[in-house]
């Protein structure tokens, strides 16, 4: 245990400022979003904001009486849709680095030679991004109900928490993709744009398919549909399937990481 603790905590250290530009610019995106929500406080307003909207967005997010609040209709279309895409580019940058950087770096051996097992530096290193996947949706949180209490707005951040919950574990399956193909890439920087390339994809087949009204099947299968604003914060649904199903494919592949990485040459 204390081995993990510390290739994990080492690898948050030399990630530290990486991590937090991205938890000040998304607090600071949270917090600029909810000053906002003033706008659609009152139902008049919000009935004017709604007649602007497209047809396709009022479909995506369903009927505003749906949810408790204007506020939550408001911050789930302005916000929180986007969240698990920010989180998703910066799980995968993030579980990217774990092994490949170092191979990319020509310092893959010597890390690789400590009296430690390599599935035990990937394993740390992998909690080290599961953290920082955190610390990202407990700052845009944190937040979002920081703004809103000061504004005295009526919001449903236990909701918004349960959405963040969901969501976390779907960014988790595919940061263990991301490492997954780290190993299997020429390169790191292909490792990264393939990444990316996956996690962008596969929002916007979720997001095409919930606006053109298509199957939940097919935005189940790209993930990102186990886990929707307008069933959890709206309906108050707890996303339990996205949970469970974002652990268990990051268990599966984690352990063809590891697999992968003892079968793998490294360059000297």
């Amino acid at each position: 245990m204390r081995v993990y603790m510390a290739l994990g905590w080492q690898y948050l250290r030399e990630h530290r400022l990486a991590t937090l530009v991205w938890l000040a610019v998304t607090a600071l995106m949270s917090y600029v979003v909810a000053s906002t929500a003033p706008a659609v406080a009152d139902e008049q307003l919000l009935r004017a904001f709604l007649r602007n909207l497209p047809s396709q967005v009022r479909s995506l997010f369903g009927d505003y009486l749906q949810y408790r609040n204007g506020v939550d209709y408001y911050l789930s279309y302005k916000w929180l849709q986007i969240v698990p895409l920010l989180a998703g580019i910066f799980g995968a940058l993030e579980a990217v680095a774990v092994i490949a950087r170092d191979i990319d770096r020509r310092t893959a051996d010597f890390t690789l030679a400590l009296p430690v097992r390599r599935s035990t530096v990937l394993l740390a290193r992998f909690a080290a991004v599961a953290v920082n996947l955190a610390l990202f949706y407990l700052v845009t949180l944190v937040a979002l109900w920081a703004e809103l209490w000061q504004l005295g707005l009526p919001g449903s951040v236990a909701r918004y928490g349960a959405l963040f919950a969901g969501q976390y574990f779907v960014s988790l399956a595919f940061a263990s993709l991301a490492v997954l193909l780290s190993l299997v890439s020429r390169s790191y920087g292909a490792a990264v744009r393939a990444s990316e390339l996956v996690v962008i994809a596969a929002y916007v087949a979720d997001l095409a398919n919930r606006v053109a009204g298509g199957p939940t099947a097919l935005s189940r299968i790209v993930l990102f549909g186990w886990v929707g604003t307008r069933e959890v914060v709206g309906e108050g649904s707890f996303p339990w399937g996205a949970m469970l199903l974002g652990l268990a494919l990051s268990a599966i592949l984690l352990r063809l990481s590891v697999r992968v990485l003892q079968r793998k040459q490294i360059p000297a």
